[in-house]
């Protein structure tokens, strides 16, 4: 089953879909209407995604980067009680991503497109420090229960580290890969 809409997140974003709680609803009604049973779910595993677009409408919205630690706290917050939530309707397994290096996205890249923003990246970190306390509490607070963090955040700098490499797309448009270790802004 896939609950996920593009472009949503765990609040409101810029796109008027369903955020992660409305989709929790989604899954909820299958099982109050026994679409599945907690049964069925027994050996079902959950990949719960927080890809930025939270971060992404804030900054669109013309807010203050000095906002955004705030604001990840809210959202770690929110999403741990929809992690619990999603445990509690009966999936004993929970994968949740931790974000990408933010600031190293094409649209939150500085001007010279040359480099990640040092900033945006500094939030990313806090970001993923507070989802490993939070779900560190979390198995503790659920005895028996998996939850795991996937680190995109490591995946994404393994990429980035591989100075001088040229990517080619298929298009013809060559790309070459900064290194993350020399960002700056």
């Amino acid at each position: 089953m896939n609950f996920a809409y593009s472009g949503t997140g765990i609040f409101e974003t810029m796109f008027p879909l369903p955020n992660m709680t409305i989709q929790i609803n989604y899954f909820q009604q299958l099982l109050e209407n026994k679409v599945y049973t907690k049964k069925d779910l027994g050996s079902s595993i959950a990949l719960i995604s927080l890809a930025g677009n939270d971060y992404g409408t804030y900054l669109a919205r013309n807010r203050s980067i000095k906002g955004l630690p705030g604001l990840a706290s809210s959202l770690i917050k929110q999403l741990v009680v929809n992690l619990q939530r999603i445990h509690d309707l009966g999936v004993p397994k929970i994968g949740v991503l931790a974000i990408e290096p933010l600031g190293c996205l094409p649209r939150f890249t500085t001007p010279s497109l040359l480099r990640c923003n040092r900033s945006l990246d500094l939030v990313a970190k806090s970001h993923n420090l507070m989802l490993w306390r939070a779900v560190k509490k979390l198995r503790k607070e659920n005895k028996g229960a998996v939850f795991v963090i996937l680190n995109l955040y490591r995946a994404f700098i393994t990429a980035l580290d591989r100075s001088g490499t040229i990517f080619t797309y298929p298009s013809g448009f060559k790309y070459r890969s900064i290194p993350y270790v020399t960002t700056n802004t």
